[in-house]
């Protein structure tokens, strides 16, 4: 990521200005460049061949010299900023996340917060947060941790206009209806169980107590009726389950 190279331009075309009029009106040879003409070339090479760390304390050497020059100031950002993503970046290609994440903190002591070192930062993290959900989504989970992560995950796809994410997230919010259908169904059925062993055993009020929770579900109308009529398929439902 290189930005504001525009400045570091002008700065040489400044630099190419002055040693022009230095040799204006005098035909005697040029003379050899300053040690700060040859300081800022050198900075210049090797910030095209990207050795952002060895380009650094010749940054800082030359801006000793001139503190208060606007131009040294944000050579030393752009240069720092690179430095940063360059090694960030390095680690994300290998799938190191988090050491990329740690990098740029350690950046930020360094340097201060810089804002295109800070934004790397929450590049890093969102993209460390969607491998995460990802990967929650991808592993067995009760309905509501399925539904809170696809629901963060199509609100992230849908901010990026990611297509394949959005389609991913809608599918997995569906399974996440599905496996509460059978959380509930699950549920029910031990409910069911555990009603019918205190039918047999004649505790009436722990019986009812269970069928009232099935009750409450609306969805359960078979089972109901059999704990209500002593374990018998006799009730207009039962009959409706035995001509199926």
């Amino acid at each position: 990521m290189r930005y504001k190279w525009n400045k570091i331009i002008a700065v040489m075309v400044y630099a190419g200005v002055l040693f022009l009029c230095a040799g204006c009106g005098k035909k005697e040879a040029p003379e050899v460049p300053s040690t700060r003409s040859s300081t800022l070339f050198e900075i210049f090479r090797l910030m095209d061949t990207r050795q952002y760390r060895a380009a650094l304390p010749l940054v800082e050497k030359y801006q000793s010299l001139e503190p208060a020059n606007e131009f040294l100031s944000e050579l030393r950002t752009l240069v720092c900023t690179n430095i940063a993503i360059q090694e960030a970046e390095a680690l994300a290609q290998k799938g190191k996340l988090k050491e990329a994440c740690a990098v740029l903190d350690k950046c930020i002591r360094d340097y201060g917060e810089l804002p295109g070192i800070l934004e790397a930062k929450q590049i890093y993290q969102n993209l460390l947060e969607l491998g995460t959900r990802i990967q929650i989504l991808r592993e067995p989970s009760n309905s509501g941790e399925m539904l809170k992560h696809a629901r963060w995950l199509a609100g992230y796809a849908a901010r990026f206009r990611n297509v394949p994410l959005q389609n991913y997230a809608r599918q997995k919010i569906r399974e996440s209806g599905e496996v509460r259908k059978l959380e509930v169904d699950r549920a029910g059925f031990l409910i069911y169980a555990d009603a019918m062993e205190q039918l047999q055993q004649n505790d009436f009020s722990g019986a009812l107590a269970l069928t009232a929770l099935l009750a409450a579900e609306r969805r359960y109308p078979v089972p109901v009726a059999r704990i209500q009529n002593g374990g018998l398929y006799d009730s207009p439902a039962g009959k409706k389950l035995e001509k199926k």
